[in-house]
C-alpha cells in the first residue's frame, strides 16, 4: 500500500509496533526506566503529565493536557495517556501511576464509537478489580457563589482551524445556577451538573477529580476551561444571532432545493411554456448544489486523500469558488429582474436566496474557506 500524507501533518507521524507502545507504557509507570536503562528523569515525567504554563495551570487547575500526555478522569482514579488515529485505525495508551496498571488498545477502524469506549472500560475494571478506590471530591457552595460564574462562554480554542467557523457556531457553553447547583449546557444537547471540588474548580458527577475551572484574565474576562475547551464569557446576543443568521441563510438555501423539484418537473412537463429568465431561479440553485457538493465531498472523502493535490482536494476548492460567483451572480440576477417579466414572488423569493448564498459566502470567505486548498503546505 502507498504511504500517503495524512492532511493534518502536524498532527503526527510516529509510527510503532503493539510490542514497543507497550514498552513505552511501561517506560512511564517506571518513571522513566526501561529494565535497568534510566531514559528520562522522574520530574521530566511529571513535566509531561501536567500542564503548567496554561491559564488555567497558572490558576490553579492541577490536571489537563501536558506535553502530549492528558488525564482521563472519567474512571475511578485518574488516569495519564493519549490516543490516536487515522483512516484504519484507532488507538490508545492509558496508565495509572500510582497503581502501577496501565494498557494499549489498539482498533481496526476509523470511528472510535462507542464500542471502543466499551473495551476500554472492560479493561480498566478488570485491571482495578478488588482494589480500593477513593472517594470523589466535593465542596458545598452556596447559589450566590455558584451565579457568580453563570453566562454565556464562547470557545476561542479550535482544535483544529479549519473549522474554527463551526467551533465559534455550535461550541459556546451556557453556564447557570438552579436551586443551589451549577450546570452547563451546550447550543444543543442536555444540561450536565457541575460538582464544585474548590472555589473555582469543578468536574462532572462521573469525573475522579476536578477537570475544569472558573478564573478572570488579566483584561477581567471571566474565563472557563475544561479539557479541550478555553471560554470566554461573552455577551449572548452576538452569538444567537450569528448562528440564527446562519441557519436562515442555510434554511434559504435549502428551500431553493425544494424549490426545483416543484419548477424544474413542470418545466420538463412542459407547464411552463413562455415563463422566461429561468436563470433566475437557477443559479441561486446551482450555488446552493455547488456548496453542498463540496462539503459532502469532504465528509465522505478519507482524510489521507484530501492531503494531497488530486481530484478530491482540488473538486473541493473549485467547487468553493464556484459557490461564490454563482452566488454573486445569482445577487445579479435577481436585482436586474426587477426589470424584468418576472413573478414578483419569484423574484422576491429570488433574491432572498441569492442574498442567503452571498452572507454565507461571505461568512466563508471570511475564514479562508472559499478556494480551500487543503494540499497546501
Amino acid at each position: 500500500v502507498p504511504y500517503v500524507e495524512i492532511y493534518l501533518r502536524p498532527a503526527g507521524d510516529l509510527k510503532t509496533s503493539p510490542k514497543e507502545l507497550a514498552q513505552f507504557v511501561q517506560l512511564l509507570l517506571n518513571r522513566g526506566k526501561l529494565g535497568d536503562t534510566e531514559l528520562l528523569k522522574p520530574e521530566s515525567l511529571d513535566r509531561m503529565e501536567y500542564p503548567q504554563t496554561t491559564q488555567a495551570a497558572r490558576a490553579g487547575l492541577k490536571y489537563g493536557y501536558g506535553l502530549a500526555n492528558y488525564t482521563d478522569l472519567e474512571g475511578p482514579v485518574v488516569a495519564h495517556g493519549h490516543n490516536g488515529g487515522i483512516a484504519g485505525f484507532i488507538s490508545t495508551y492509558k496508565y495509572l501511576p500510582d497503581r502501577g496498571l496501565g494498557w494499549v488498545i489498539l482498533l481496526n477502524s476509523s470511528t472510535p464509537g462507542q464500542g471502543f469506549k466499551e473495551m476500554e472500560s472492560l479493561v480498566r475494571n478488570f485491571l482495578l478489580a478488588g482494589q480500593p478506590v477513593p472517594e470523589k471530591p466535593q465542596m458545598i457552595l452556596s447559589g450566590a457563589d455558584l451565579d457568580r460564574f453563570a453566562g454565556y462562554y464562547e470557545k476561542r480554542n479550535p482544535s483544529n482551524e479549519l473549522f474554527d467557523f463551526l467551533d465559534l457556531l455550535l461550541s459556546g457553553r451556557r453556564v447557570f445556577e438552579e436551586y443551589g447547583t451549577l450546570y452547563q449546557r451546550g447550543i444543543f444537547g442536555p444540561k450536565q451538573v457541575l460538582v464544585p471540588v474548590t472555589a473555582n474548580q469543578f468536574r462532572e458527577e462521573k469525573e475522579a477529580a476536578a477537570s475544569r475551572i472558573f478564573f478572570t484574565d488579566d483584561s477581567g474576562a471571566m474565563i472557563y476551561v475544561d479539557q479541550g475547551f478555553y471560554g470566554v464569557r461573552v455577551s449572548p446576543l452576538w452569538p444567537w444571532t450569528r448562528l440564527g443568521l446562519v441557519l436562515l441563510g442555510l434554511a434559504l438555501m435549502a428551500s431553493s432545493l425544494a424549490f426545483a423539484l416543484v419548477w424544474i418537473p413542470r418545466r420538463l412537463m412542459g407547464r411552463m411554456r413562455g415563463v422566461e429568465r429561468l436563470s433566475v431561479r437557477g443559479v441561486p440553485l446551482l450555488a446552493a448544489l455547488s456548496l453542498l457538493a463540496a462539503f459532502l465531498v469532504l465528509d465522505l472523502a478519507p482524510d489521507w486523500m484530501l492531503g494531497v493535490f488530486d481530484i478530491l482536494s482540488f473538486s473541493v476548492c473549485l467547487l468553493t469558488w464556484a459557490f461564490a460567483a454563482l452566488s454573486l451572480w445569482g445577487l445579479w440576477l435577481a436585482l436586474r429582474s426587477f426589470k424584468w417579466d418576472v413573478k414578483p414572488a419569484v423574484r422576491i423569493y429570488s433574491l432572498l436566496v441569492s442574498i442567503a448564498c452571498c452572507g454565507i459566502a461571505a461568512y466563508l470567505g471570511y475564514w479562508h474557506l472559499i478556494g480551500l486548498r487543503l494540499w497546501a503546505p
